[in-house]
């Protein structure tokens, strides 16, 4: 448990700086509730709340990992229920809080480790109170 809380605390102080954002005033002519999602810093490919993520080609019991990060860009808190990964050879940690205010951002480390060659599948869901997101996630894992 100790390893567990050290390595946590060592990657969240890791973080770079577009990961953790200070509330801002959103723009007044944003609609409330709208949620903005990234990928490893790049927009993501969006289809009415649904995402995908290919982290391609990744060598057997070798690590690959993307952050995924959720901007809330409207003025009503947003609750965040749940952040769950699911799929085989998928897992991480977010820092999602409990009530994602209007400009605030939160992150979650997604980490794909296949540990054996062929093609992997899994999802990211955040469930929240303004209607869930997901995102696919897909990779290889290869020799």
């Amino acid at each position: 448990m100790k390893i567990f809380l050290t390595l946590a605390l060592a990657s969240i102080i890791a973080l770079p700086a577009w990961s953790s954002s200070s509330p801002t005033m959103p723009d007044p002519t944003t609609p409330q509730d709208q949620l903005e999602v990234t990928i490893s810093d790049s927009p993501a490919t969006e289809g009415h709340r649904r995402y995908t993520y290919n982290f391609g080609n990744v060598r057997v019991n070798w690590s690959q990992w993307a952050y995924i990060n959720l901007r809330n860009t409207g003025y009503s808190t947003i609750r965040v229920y749940h952040v769950n990964i699911y799929g085989s050879g998928f897992s991480g940690w977010s820092s999602c809080p409990y009530y994602l205010h209007g400009g605030q951002v939160c992150s979650t480390r997604v980490e794909f480790r296949p540990w054996s060659r062929g093609y992997y599948s899994g999802r990211l869901d955040y469930i929240l109170s303004s209607g869930n997101i997901y995102v696919d996630l897909y990779g290889w894992g290869v020799w």
